[in-house]
């Protein structure tokens, strides 16, 4: 699918959620943390700081998801990103 979002506007999709422990239990959903993370995949214009491939996290509830071919992402307003995240490499 391909995105062309309005003005300002992001379209990310949450970072996989765990479904299992540690040890190999299952995790409920209803027990499972909401996600704040996500990956950017669109950037409208006028977007300033977000990029597509950002790691990003985002105010909770502050996001309008949508659910296309099976798969669920998040359209969020540029002032609901609350910083990038970096991975640092390793040597």
């Amino acid at each position: 699918m391909e995105f062309d979002p309005y003005p300002g506007k992001i379209i990310a999709q949450n970072e996989d959620i765990a479904t299992t422990t540690k040890s190999g239990l299952l995790i409920p959903e209803t027990a499972q943390e909401r996600p704040l993370i996500a990956v950017v995949l669109a950037v409208g214009q006028d977007t300033v700081k977000a990029k597509v491939g950002d790691r990003i996290i985002y105010k909770p509830y502050a996001t309008t998801p949508i659910k296309e071919g099976g798969k669920e992402y998040l359209i969020i307003q540029e002032e609901d990103i609350l910083t990038g995240i970096k991975l640092k490499e390793t040597k």
